[in-house]
């Protein structure tokens, strides 16, 4: 069990990294005032919605990543991509994040 628990939160991070993206990508995101999970569900929406059919019979899987938090992102893009951690430190990032409604992501 504790096996699967270390690698849904590998899984979790890849996915948030993948929405980030770069650092130049994020700036965009930030700069431009996107609506990060509207962006990622408009350009990837078949993805999701295979993934929508796979955790459809995962309930704990979805109710892991719907229990998501800002600062479970932050803590490991802090670890993990600190280039991006830095730019969501600064005001304009800070503002921009706190906006983002991560738990909609996955919501099917």
């Amino acid at each position: 069990m504790a096996q699967s628990v270390v690698n849904m939160n590998a899984l979790i991070e890849e996915i948030f990294l993948k929405c980030l993206g770069s650092a130049e990508k994020l700036k965009q995101y930030i700069s431009q005032d996107i609506d990060l999970i509207n962006y990622i569900k408009t350009k990837y929406g078949v993805l999701i919605g295979l993934a929508a059919g796979f955790l459809a019979n995962r309930k704990d899987l979805l109710n892991e990543l719907k229990s998501i938090t800002h600062g479970d992102i932050l803590e490991f893009l802090k670890r993990r991509r600190p280039d991006l951690y830095q730019i969501l430190q600064t005001e304009e990032g800070k503002n921009w994040f706190k906006k983002q409604k991560f738990e909609n992501f996955f919501k099917f």
